[in-house]
């Protein structure tokens, strides 16, 4: 999760939020579902890093992302937004119950692979999930790169069409310009 938070957020600086803001998701979702076929515990544990280093850069990528697209007036917003990863815990905690519950080994007895797969189960389902996310994402929702990275890439014509762009999906017009000196 650090090396994802620290990856993703500094990399977004370089790349760009919008292939970042995509691809915490899909990392996630990917190496969640290579998890639930893992032969032994040193799988598992090593796919639980890679999808852990997708879940470590949404965080501050859909922040950055939230925080660049929003005036400084609504910008009390973002924490209505951490409102969803208590969400998103409740949810895998009720989808996480009846799975591990009922599909798992007990203690006094010999464990065999098909009377433990309440947790495959439940690693699937959440990377399938994900994995959704990732589509409608990708997909479906217009995410356009944010005009402070493209600023501060020199890109300052770009930057200017997107300030465009989501104002007048917001029903307003900018005045926003760029001035040419020389």
């Amino acid at each position: 999760l650090l090396a994802g938070a620290m990856f993703w957020g500094f990399g977004c600086d370089v790349f760009g939020r919008k292939w970042a803001f995509n691809l915490t998701l899909g990392v996630t979702a990917v190496f969640g579902l290579i998890a639930a076929g893992s032969p032994n515990f040193a799988a598992v544990g090593c796919f639980a890093a890679l999808w852990s280093f997708g879940v470590g850069g949404n965080l501050p990528v859909d922040s950055a992302v939230f925080l660049e697209f929003l005036p400084g007036s609504h910008q009390y917003l973002l924490t209505i937004l951490s409102i969803d990863w208590a969400i998103a815990q409740v949810v895998a905690t009720l989808i996480a119950w009846p799975l591990l519950g009922n599909l798992t080994c007990q203690q006094d007895t010999v464990c065999t692979r098909s009377a433990n797969m309440g947790w495959r189960y439940f690693v699937i389902v959440m990377g399938f999930i994900s994995l959704v996310e990732f589509f409608l994402r990708f997909v479906v929702f217009t995410i356009y790169e944010s005009p402070k990275f493209l600023m501060g890439k020199g890109r300052d014509e770009d930057a200017v069409k997107i300030v465009h762009e989501v104002a007048r999906r917001n029903g307003k017009t900018s005045n926003c310009k760029i001035s040419r000196s020389g």
